[in-house]
């Protein structure tokens, strides 16, 4: 018998172990439970940071990783290479994770018009097309990019500049 001792404890964790177990018949396995523990410590974290952590190899973490994605017990934030993992929303235990992770998300959307303002101090103007480029988001994400623009616009940071064809350009307000 071997016993580890480790700061695993934590009502997330717990809860992601025992759903795991009511729904394979199985503990969940140490790889996972490290992997769990690491994310749900760090709030969020990176591929390239959890690799570096000498529990287990690159390839056995991106299987662990996509077994715990397809679970729903972990999911991605970001885009391209500043993809981190969070413990998925679903799977939060109590007020105190609900709230970290709001705090996570609005950190994300923070980040994303600050990288808008600072574009439109180099290049003057923008619209939701070359928006959606700098933020390296989908066509798909449109509706959120215009949210994000109109959100800007209520809070004055930007306004609108002019309009073209069916395109509404935006600058800093001055």
């Amino acid at each position: 018998m071997v016993r580890i001792y480790a700061d695993t404890v934590s009502e997330t964790l717990l809860k992601l172990s025992k759903e795991y177990k009511e729904k394979h018949g199985i503990d969940l396995e140490l790889d996972k439970v490290i992997v769990l523990n690491e994310i749900a410590n760090a709030g969020k974290i990176k591929f390239q940071d959890l690799s570096v952590k000498h529990f287990v190899n690159k390839n056995q973490l991106k299987n662990v990783i996509q077994h715990l994605t397809d679970l729903n017990f972990i999911q991605r934030t970001g885009r391209t290479s500043d993809t981190q993992y969070i413990i998925h929303k679903s799977k939060l235990a109590g007020i105190k994770d609900e709230k970290k992770y709001l705090s996570l998300k609005k950190q994300e959307r923070f980040k994303q018009i600050e990288l808008l303002k600072r574009y439109l101090v180099e290049f003057k103007e923008i619209d939701n097309e070359k928006a959606r480029e700098i933020l390296n988001l989908p066509d798909s994400q449109i509706s959120y990019v215009s949210r994000l623009l109109s959100e800007m616009l209520e809070k004055n940071i930007i306004e609108k500049v002019r309009k073209d064809n069916r395109k509404v350009y935006y600058s800093l307000k001055e």
